[in-house]
């Protein structure tokens, strides 16, 4: 056996279990997986909420109530998922969104915004969540 083969047993035999889980065939796939659907299920709503939170605060700035209907669009909060998430994506060596995902997070995105803008005009506050998600287009 020459001394590469053995080091590289070493090294094998060395590798904690978890490094083995992941290594397995279908184990960082699964994990990166699991990474990506939370991630796609968390995030558009973060930015729905962060989204209704900058027209409310817009809003206020002008010295005007929040009132009536939520004034995004469907295609605002599209560019909005297709803008914030493709990058986050990618910052995270994942693939850009397909397309089912693109519609699933824009709605998914579009409805919170519009539940925290309706609760908003209701007098209760829109939800907590990051405000460098964009601002008002």
């Amino acid at each position: 056996m020459s001394s590469f083969e053995e080091s590289r047993r070493r090294s094998v035999k060395t590798l904690p279990a978890s490094a083995l889980d992941v290594a397995s065939p279908g184990g960082l796939a699964e994990n990166l997986s699991e990474k990506r659907r939370a991630f796609l299920c968390e995030e558009p709503l973060l930015l729905g909420s962060s989204w209704a939170r900058i027209w409310c605060e817009g809003v206020a700035l002008e010295g005007r109530a929040v009132t009536g209907g939520w004034p995004g669009t469907l295609p605002e909060a599209r560019v909005r998922v297709l803008t914030h998430l493709d990058r986050a994506l990618l910052d995270r060596g994942m693939p850009s969104l397909s397309l089912n995902e693109l519609s699933t997070a824009t709605v998914s995105m579009y409805e919170r915004a519009k539940r925290d803008w309706l609760m908003a005009a209701r007098g209760a506050p829109p939800s907590a969540s990051r405000s460098r998600a964009g601002g008002k287009q």
